[in-house]
């Protein structure tokens, strides 16, 4: 196929150039255990450090409170497991958005037997209620465990997440606030210190970086539980070898995206705001979710009456239109985006839509030939007759 527009970035992106050499590097010359006395396990501790010196100063946090993990789902669960003494004891109560993560909602729901669980509503644009949250609240043991995405990763749509922090504290300021920042990092500014959460997850392939590292960010003096048991690695917090490539891996693409994130945040905005108006003015009864609010600047999520998302997904495949419609961790899952569902819109409303997340690398004439091909291929498969079952 000569011509592939990768529009998928949200699932993962392209590692970039610069975390590749790096790791390449730290697997070839430091490529000791970092919990080894001698003097290559020490260059491999000081790559870590560094790589943790780094990640922590673009969140605005310690090095001391952040803490490596293979992931945003591992983070997530662990944000949720590590006061889980407190929640399985039935002294605390849990608050999550309707449209975070599935791995908030599932490992929430995992927990539930032994706490209350409850969904903040969003509205018909998918921003968190915050009236919804204080009434939750009021009804509540406190303190209480609150997780609101920074922004959702199938809509794009930025929460007021210091606002939910600032309703959560006025109730007890012994209540943990959790963000999953999975989707903002390195796409809007995000600092700890100015959000005011107690605990935050990052991903780096979501920004250029490798898969399977992630960090989770806890605030000094929260108290939270080991994840994993064994060694003393990451402070006693979470056993197991160090992936010190991975760390370095992130933390140099994480530099290069922060340190060109206006330029970024002014491209990407650009390509997705002229997609969505070449969609809008080429096709008839298409809508935009979260048209009215903030999103990243990357992401827009539009649905096509009668037309399969599933259907479209593979029909741009093979025109080399690389999209989604919807989370990767959902992939294969017969029913409609809860997120969608969440903000108002029908199971087949919520089948129709498709998630086209750019990056950097594509240029304006790129998304005119996108937008050409999605065109044509709602176009045809809306002239297709109804298959009988």
């Amino acid at each position: 196929m000569e011509n592939i527009f990768y529009l998928d970035n949200n699932a993962t992106t392209r590692m970039c150039d610069e975390a590749i050499e790096a790791m390449a590097t730290v697997q070839r010359d430091w490529f000791g255990n970092a919990s080894s006395v001698h003097s290559i396990g020490a260059d491999a501790r000081a790559c870590l450090e560094e790589a943790r010196k780094g990640i922590a100063s673009l969140i605005g946090c310690k090095p001391s409170e952040l803490y490596f993990t293979s992931g945003g789902t591992e983070a997530n669960n662990w944000a949720l497991l590590g006061i889980g003494d407190n929640m399985l004891r039935g002294h605390w109560d849990i608050f999550i958005s309707a449209v975070e993560h599935k791995s908030i909602l599932r490992f929430a729901d995992y927990l539930c037997w032994g706490s209350a669980t409850a969904k903040v509503k969003v509205d018909g644009e998918g921003v968190v209620d915050l009236d919804n949250l204080r009434s939750l609240l009021a009804k509540s043991r406190a303190p209480a465990f609150v997780s609101v995405m920074m922004a959702n990763n199938e809509t794009g749509i930025i929460q007021p997440v210091s606002d939910v922090v600032k309703t959560v504290k006025s109730g007890s300021a012994k209540s943990i606030v959790h963000t999953d920042a999975v989707q903002a990092f390195g796409k809007i500014p995000v600092n700890v210190q100015e959000l005011g959460v107690d605990l935050m997850t990052i991903s780096a392939h979501k920004l250029g970086g490798p898969k399977g590292i992630g960090a989770l960010y806890v605030r000094d003096r929260v108290a939270i539980r080991p994840l994993l048991l064994g060694g003393h690695q990451e402070r006693d917090y979470r056993a197991g070898t160090e992936n010190v490539a991975a760390a370095v891996g992130f933390h140099v693409a994480a530099r290069k995206r922060l340190d060109a994130l206006e330029e970024y945040v002014t491209h990407t905005f650009a390509l997705s705001a002229s997609l969505q108006a070449a969609l809008l003015q080429g096709l008839d009864n298409v809508w935009v979710n979260g048209n009215g609010v903030k999103r990243i600047p990357n992401t827009i999520n539009i649905g096509f009456e009668g037309v399969e998302s599933d259907a479209l997904v593979l029909m741009l495949s093979e025109r080399g239109v690389i999209v989604s419609n919807g989370s990767a961790c959902e992939s294969g899952s017969l029913e409609g985006s809860h997120v969608l569902k969440a903000m108002g819109r029908t199971e087949a409303e919520s089948r129709n839509a498709i998630r086209f997340s750019v990056s950097d690398d594509l240029e304006t004439e790129d998304i005119k030939a996108v937008a050409a091909h999605v065109i044509e291929a709602v176009t045809q498969l809306r002239a297709m007759p109804d298959v009988p079952f």
